[in-house]
This record gives C-alpha cells, sequence and structure tokens, in this order.
C-alpha cells in the first residue's frame, strides 16, 4: 500500500528543501528560478502560507501566499505539482487548501499572476477555479528559464486575479 497523501503546511529544513527540489522538478532551469528553501522559511516564520501535498516524505505538491499591504489579501505566488501527480486534481485541492487557510485568518481575496497565454494555466484558473481577470501586466516577470520560458521572451503577459 502506498503513503496516504497529506496537504498541511510545510515545516523544517527537510521539508522546505523537499519544497525547492519540487519546483525544481516542475519547472527546470536553475536553483535562480525557484522560491529557496531560506525565503520560504521565513515566509512562513512571518504569516505567509507555505503548504503542500506530502506523501512518504515526499513534497508531491506546493502552494506558496505571500502576506500584502491589505490584511484581508493575499498573493498567491506559485503552486507547483509533481509530474506523476498531475491530472487527478492535485493542484485543485492545493488551492483549495489555500482557500480554506485564508478565510481562517480573515483574509477575504486571494490574487496571483498567470500567463494568459497557456491555455492549460489559464483554463486551470478561470474555468476550473473561476477566477476572474481584472488586470493585464505586460512582461511582469521579464525573462524567466525553465518550463516558465517562452519564446519570444517579451510575449510573458501574466494578468492578475
Amino acid at each position: 500500500m502506498s503513503a496516504p497523501l497529506t496537504l498541511r503546511d510545510l515545516h523544517g529544513p527537510q521539508e522546505l528543501t523537499g519544497a525547492e527540489d519540487l519546483q525544481l522538478r516542475v519547472w527546470g532551469g536553475s536553483e535562480r528560478d525557484v522560491f529557496p528553501r531560506d525565503a520560504l522559511r521565513a515566509l512562513e516564520h512571518i504569516g505567509g502560507l507555505v503548504a503542500g501535498a506530502v506523501t512518504g516524505g515526499e513534497v508531491v505538491g506546493l502552494v506558496v501566499g505571500l502576506p500584502t499591504a491589505d490584511a484581508r489579501v493575499q498573493h498567491s505566488h506559485l503552486l507547483a505539482v509533481h509530474p506523476d501527480w498531475r491530472g487527478g486534481g492535485l493542484a485543485r485541492r492545493l488551492k483549495l487548501y489555500q482557500r480554506d487557510w485564508c478565510l481562517a485568518r480573515g483574509i477575504s481575496r486571494v490574487e496571483w499572476t498567470y500567463d494568459p497565454l497557456r491555455a492549460v494555466n489559464a483554463h486551470f484558473n478561470i474555468h476550473r477555479l473561476g477566477a476572474t481577470a481584472d488586470t493585464y501586466l505586460d512582461d511582469f516577470y521579464g525573462e524567466m528559464g525553465g518550463l516558465t520560458r517562452v519564446w519570444p521572451p517579451t510575449a510573458w503577459s501574466p494578468c492578475g486575479t
């Protein structure tokens, strides 16, 4: 029997290193392209969301949310799902975990960026999660490496929700 999958806040160096490893596995690129373990630890300490899906001691899903200047709003910085766990609804479960986590803390709005040129990502955000896009931010992150690399680089065009 395989180990159960648990969605929960991540803690400690081993789990946060697992969160780094997952990002590298999902997006490729270099260590420059991931949210590093020490920053995840600091974020966790100041009240941000660092949560994941864990099975058998391995982090197979990750959602990270940053506090904003408005205590009622969180910025969802990233969502990652291990390639072996895609297609089974884990990404949506992680976003629902984030929703419940936020509501328990009086956070009533979650905002994030996504690339509307990536059909799967846009479909997930708009149709599966029911998000709305009200802002277009041209070249928000600049050129990115790994899986998020888009050619030409100027085509990277996230929208706020």
